[in-house]
């Protein structure tokens, strides 16, 4: 059973070609959050044990393009709640939508 990946990303850039990694998911043990912040301009995790409750959101908004209930979550580090993603259209630092993504790993 996959319970994660870790994709390589390579998108056109904000000024250059760029390749970075980015994780959905988590491992055997734990579970990860992925949320992509558009301040720090990073994408940042947040994390727990498998055998505990997974985080709980700080609150809730609805996307009112799609009608959908988005949570809120509050990653260590980071001043505000950011929307967790488990995976995206577009290349969230440069705006690329023609990026490219392999599957580099999968967590089992």
């Amino acid at each position: 059973m996959q319970t994660g990946s870790r994709y390589e990303i390579t998108s056109k850039g904000k000024e250059r070609p760029e390749t970075y990694a980015v994780e959905f998911g988590g491992g055997k043990a734990f579970e990860q959050l992925t949320a992509w912040d558009p301040i720090l301009e990073k994408f940042v995790y947040l994390g727990c044990s498998r055998d505990k409750d997974e985080p709980k959101p700080v609150r809730a908004i609805c996307d009112h393009a799609s009608g959908e209930v988005r949570k809120l979550y509050h990653p260590a580090k980071v001043k505000h709640a950011l929307t967790a993603i488990n995976a995206t259209r577009i290349c969230l630092r440069s705006g690329d939508k023609e990026f490219t993504k392999e599957q580099a790993v999968i967590y089992h």
